[in-house]
């Protein structure tokens, strides 16, 4: 998952019991400037759930993240069932993704210098003003990442983003370390990341992935048990 939906619930989102946040990202993938898949997913950020719909091909699927019960449930719309993903808790899952961006000490990640740096450049993303921003990496992994922040918008702060953030490492259980790195990139982007672009060489090759918010609106309420399983899906089994 991208660094706007990659990362997450310091703080309960202040938009009441029957509201959410609702947001569109865009996501393709490349190869040497020609793309090869794109694919469009949602969010919706509510008080105590956060709901993710992807469409893959003919598969219409829901995830259902409840951080207080470290468990995802995955929704099949075409097959009307459902199946629950306990979440990782072990510590080295939740550091591998940001290894590339600290040093390891006693096995904790450490970053004593700027993660992020400023290029100085500006543009209207999706309506919003963006500003460039690039991953300063500690060494060289052949990766390479920018991103465009706009500063926070109402509803749409620091915490909700480090809520979403958490979703996609999976709970909240996070280690200390990591919320540290995660907040130090946060603090430097001083906004919301509206673009993320990484490239990394593969067999010769440039791999590009690039992800967008197309939309970002504050909903008063959503529909009844839109974070609820639905009443006529059965359990299924996950296959091991």
């Amino acid at each position: 998952m991208t660094y706007v939906i990659l990362a997450l619930a310091a703080l309960a989102p202040q938009m009441g019991k029957k509201g959410a946040l609702y947001l569109v990202e865009e996501i393709s993938l490349s190869v040497e400037g020609v793309e090869i898949d794109n694919f469009r997913q949602k969010l919706w950020v509510g008080r105590d759930v956060i709901r993710q719909d992807v469409i893959f091909e003919d598969q219409r699927l829901s995830l259902l993240y409840h951080p207080n019960l470290q468990s995802i449930f995955v929704l099949d719309h075409n097959q009307r069932a459902y199946y629950i993903s306990l979440t990782a808790r072990d510590k080295k899952l939740f550091r591998s993704p940001l290894l590339s961006l600290a040093t390891q000490q006693d096995g904790l990640l450490t970053r004593a210098e700027a993660i992020v740096e400023p290029t100085g450049e500006k543009r209207k993303i999706e309506n919003y003003l963006c500003y460039k921003y690039k991953l300063r990496y500690v060494a060289n992994f052949g990766l390479e990442t920018e991103i465009w922040s706009t500063p926070y918008i109402e509803r749409f702060d620091r915490n909700n983003i480090k809520r979403l953030w958490y979703a996609a490492l999976g709970t909240n259980t996070i280690p200390p370390d990591v919320r540290q790195l995660l907040s130090q990139i946060l603090d430097e982007l001083n906004g919301i990341p509206i673009r993320t672009v990484t490239k990394i060489r593969e067999n010769d090759m440039i791999v590009t992935t690039t992800s967008t918010i197309v939309h970002i609106e504050l909903l008063p309420e959503v529909a009844p048990g839109f974070f609820d399983l639905p009443s006529d899906y059965k359990y299924a089994q996950v296959e091991q």
